[in-house]
Parts: structure tokens; C-alpha cells; sequence
């Protein structure tokens, strides 16, 4: 009966096999190479170049939400940084798989309060909905971020400024389920 029984393996052998399948599930991760940037803290975002057409981002289906977080680490990436500290998305509990996920991400409002709170004119209209942040003007008070009623403004504690969603798409290319997409508006129709 003793012979039947598996030869006990050390607890380093057995995590090295579990190691080894990380490494190579992540080797992608290493490959990445974030576009360049030649200001790591943009006082304004780029534009949509000659196009006539707007762009936001769209939660298409909160049910296809897993809660893997790739979206937040890609927005995180576009600062050429790893973590999650700078991401304009959130992917919030709602108490586990059984109640789902929240995407918290600016969603284009046509008239934004969080525009309306900020004191020093930081935050300014975007064509199609939404703002964009001018770094240079935002005093940190936290005003945009608390009128937010979905909670789109997002904090980065790196500049200690809000982070707040371009509208980039680049998100979308991360999220292995669906759950985002980038509509196109004509500017009439904003």
C-alpha cells in the first residue's frame, strides 16, 4: 500500500512548474512597447487629426465584465508605466462574480459637472461630450472628481491631478471579453 502513494516533492519544485507557466503566459507582457511620448505628463491630449468625426468610449455590455482589469492596466501603459495608479478606468466589485463588475469611466456627458465644479477653468468642454484636462491650470482641489455622479473622474496619485478618459480607444484592444467600444459621432450631432 506504501508504494502506491506519489514520492513527495518539495514545495520549490512544485512552484517552479506553476512559475514557469506564469513566465510564459506573461511573456507578452514583457514585449509591450508603449508609444513614445515626448511629455510623460501632456498638458492636452492629441487630437483626432483632420477627421470630422468624434469620438467616446461606450460600456457595450456590463455582463461580459470579468473584473481581469487588462482595460485599467492598458490605460495605465499609455504613460509607459506598469500598475494601475495612473488608469482613467475602473473596474470595481460589486461583491464578486455572483453580483458582477462596475466600469467606471467617463462617459462623454454633454454638460459635464465635473467641468462646471473646477475653479481655475482646468476642464473644458470636449467636442462630442466628455472634457479635457489642462494640467498646468488644475489647482488639485478634488472638485471635478466629487461631482461626478457615475464616478468617471478617476485620481492619479502619481501628479496627485485627476485622470480622466481621451476617449484614445486604447483600452478596447486589451479587453478580452468586449465590454468596451469607441463610437464614432459626427460633430453635428453633439
Amino acid at each position: 500500500m506504501e508504494g502506491d502513494l506519489p514520492k513527495p516533492i518539495g514545495l520549490k519544485a512544485a512552484l517552479g512548474s506553476v512559475a514557469l507557466s506564469a513566465r510564459k503566459s506573461c511573456f507578452h507582457l514583457r514585449e509591450f512597447h508603449p508609444p513614445a511620448q515626448e511629455n510623460k505628463y501632456p498638458l492636452t491630449y492629441p487630437t483626432l487629426g483632420t477627421s470630422q468625426m468624434t469620438k467616446r468610449l461606450a460600456v457595450v455590455d456590463i455582463d461580459l465584465c470579468v473584473g481581469c482589469q487588462s482595460c485599467m492596466f492598458a490605460c495605465n501603459r499609455r504613460f509607459g508605466e506598469a500598475g494601475l495608479a495612473r488608469s482613467a478606468i475602473k473596474i470595481q466589485s460589486l461583491c464578486g462574480y455572483e453580483k458582477g463588475f462596475l466600469v467606471k469611466v467617463c462617459r462623454a456627458c454633454r454638460d459635464p459637472a465635473c467641468a462646471k465644479a473646477c475653479p481655475t477653468s482646468a476642464l473644458t468642454k470636449r467636442a462630442g461630450g466628455g472634457v479635457i484636462l489642462n494640467y498646468a491650470k488644475c489647482n488639485s482641489c478634488g472638485n471635478c472628481a466629487k461631482e461626478c455622479i457615475i464616478g468617471g473622474v478617476q485620481w492619479d496619485s502619481m501628479t496627485d491631478k485627476p485622470a480622466i478618459c481621451v476617449h484614445c480607444g486604447y483600452c478596447i484592444k486589451y479587453c478580452p471579453y468586449g465590454v468596451l467600444r469607441l463610437e464614432e459621432l459626427p460633430v453635428g450631432e453633439v
